[in-house]
């Protein structure tokens, strides 16, 4: 019996949701850091402004893709 693949790297809002989190914690935001800019986009999905935010906070602490 075969697995099905689901499209995409994640199909599920909820786990987008958290692999983004994931990642802004691997890449050294505090949980407070998250939490604070994670309360400014409302769910029930996560937004490309709330990546964005993310995104920005860690460049802010300098790190360099």
């Amino acid at each position: 019996m075969e697995r099905e693949i689901p499209d995409g790297p994640s199909t599920s809002p909820a786990g987008h949701y958290l692999a983004m989190l994931r990642a802004a914690r691997d890449f050294g935001l505090e949980p407070s850091e998250i939490q604070a800019i994670v309360q400014r986009y409302p769910m029930p999905k996560p937004s490309d402004g709330l990546v964005d935010a993310l995104a920005e906070a860690i460049l802010a602490r300098g790190w360099a893709f």
